[in-house]
């Protein structure tokens, strides 16, 4: 870290910049990584709750989606 007391002030106020500016790229970036982990959890809870679902349920899942214009096996799988 460098000793800010030896620098200038337009050295101290070019560094500060510097700083806000890699701040607001984490905090960009912390934000796309929190998108992602709720896509994720989201299709993770989606895929749990169709595999707990009964043949009859998939089936009509599968029907109500396709009616949608969602291809029915890969939204919810084969109805086995």
């Amino acid at each position: 870290m460098p000793d800010y007391n030896d620098m200038t002030l337009a050295q101290l106020a070019k560094k500060k910049t510097e700083l806000s500016a890699r701040r607001e790229e984490i905090l960009e970036e912390q934000k796309l990584i929190a998108t992602a982990i709720d896509v994720k959890v989201a299709e993770e809870t989606a895929r749990k709750k169709v595999e707990a679902m009964s043949p009859a349920e998939k089936k009509i899942a599968a029907q109500v989606l396709g009616a949608e214009g969602i291809t029915s096996e890969e939204s919810v799988g084969s109805p086995d």
